[in-house]
């Protein structure tokens, strides 16, 4: 439930693995982690985990930078239900457009979405509601065209 975390150590390990096992890692690096490791603690302290959650609506937020993309959960309430991300190998980093790598933020999105619709009960799924919410105008675009041209809006 703590993804921003979770992107910020991925981030470290990948600065960390561009040196030899045996080098010592820079002192920027070092600082860095520590820093990193105490908010680490201080979030399995402070980190709230609701009991049941109400998952029939929901808003899914999706985005994608050059380097990580990020999906969150959450009820219209504001609780997080739950959160995944990562961070986009060199090449796709260097080859794939902010686009297509918002593109593939929304399918993630979905997917988990679909993960989280599936531990609604079977007889509740069909009131099951979702707001998707993307920065990405030209994949909001992409997602609704074939809606748009048989004028289903």
């Amino acid at each position: 439930l703590v993804i921003e975390l979770d992107i910020q150590g991925r981030y470290l390990v990948q600065r960390a693995f561009q040196y030899a096992w045996d080098t010592r890692l820079p002192d920027d690096l070092c600082v860095l982690t520590s820093k990193w490791l105490a908010l680490v603690k201080k979030a399995v302290l402070e980190t709230k985990v609701p009991r049941k959650i109400d998952c029939k609506k929901l808003l899914v937020y999706v985005d994608a930078s050059q380097s990580t993309w990020g999906v969150d959960i959450r009820t219209p309430s504001g609780t997080r239900v739950c959160a995944k991300g990562g961070l986009f190998p060199q090449p796709k980093r260097d080859k794939w457009t902010i686009p297509r790598k918002e593109l593939l933020s929304l399918i993630y999105g979905r997917d988990l979405l679909i993960n989280v619709w599936k531990t609604v009960d079977e007889s509740m799924r069909d009131q099951c509601e979702a707001l998707i919410l993307s920065d990405s105008q030209i994949n909001c675009y992409r997602v609704h065209k074939e809606d748009q041209a048989t004028d289903m809006k």
